[in-house]
């Protein structure tokens, strides 16, 4: 993969078959491992990582709009979770980032 657009559709590609581990995810209180190979060669961990260390420097609304559609298909409906650890990160919330931007 090599932007983020690709990676958002690869993703978008594996839903169904996360939707279809959602209850051995339960199961397992954790991310299958054959998931997060699945994510790794689609190049989602890249998303954040700067360019320079060969990461895709996408905006991070794209990185949390991606990490939400995974949630979802694993089953995970709040997504109160996700803007903790957005905030924790970015020291603002999504939205705050979308309206006033990283600085």
């Amino acid at each position: 993969m090599t932007d983020a657009r690709a990676v958002k559709d690869a993703i978008r590609d594996l839903l169904p078959t996360f939707r279809e581990r959602a209850d051995e995810t339960e199961r397992l209180r954790v991310v299958p491992d054959s998931s997060i190979k699945e994510l790794e060669e689609t190049g989602f961990f890249r998303l954040l990582q700067p360019r320079r260390f060969d990461g895709l420097e996408a905006d991070p609304i794209d990185f949390y709009t991606c990490v939400k559609e995974i949630a979802g298909a694993f089953g995970f409906s709040d997504s109160s979770h996700l803007c903790r650890w957005f905030r924790n990160q970015a020291g603002q919330s999504p939205e705050e980032f979308r309206s006033h931007g990283s600085g």
